[in-house]
């Protein structure tokens, strides 16, 4: 008898799924217009050129991170493990692009 899929609600997967697309949206806008906002309690900064583009690919890693668990609920259940060591690659990589962004504008700020 097979095994039913991870369980996971209706609108957990809606909500992980409008927040990846938000994220990658709001990724691509950054990108496109080399114009990356990081918002701040008091002000935020804004990124430019390489510091803006290793945002970006923090922000993608957030979303496939986030998309992990929606994909897992759809496939078989004996692949849990690989869902969760993709998960944890993507959450170390994704925070390696952002400390890498703000530490690159940090010590080699565009003029």
């Amino acid at each position: 008898m097979p095994n039913p899929p991870n369980p996971i609600t209706p609108g957990e997967r809606v909500i992980r799924i409008l927040l990846s697309l938000g994220l990658i949206a709001y990724g691509l806008h950054g990108l496109l217009t080399d114009d990356f906002y990081v918002p701040g309690k008091y002000h935020g900064t804004h990124l430019h050129g390489t510091p803006a583009r290793l945002m970006v690919m923090a922000m993608f890693c957030a979303a496939a991170v986030l998309l992990t668990v929606v994909a897992q609920h759809y496939d078989s259940p004996g692949n849990e493990r690989y869902y969760r060591v993709c998960a944890f690659l993507g959450r170390i990589a994704g925070w390696a692009f952002f400390v890498s962004a703000l530490l690159w504008d940090l010590y080699f700020p565009n003029k």
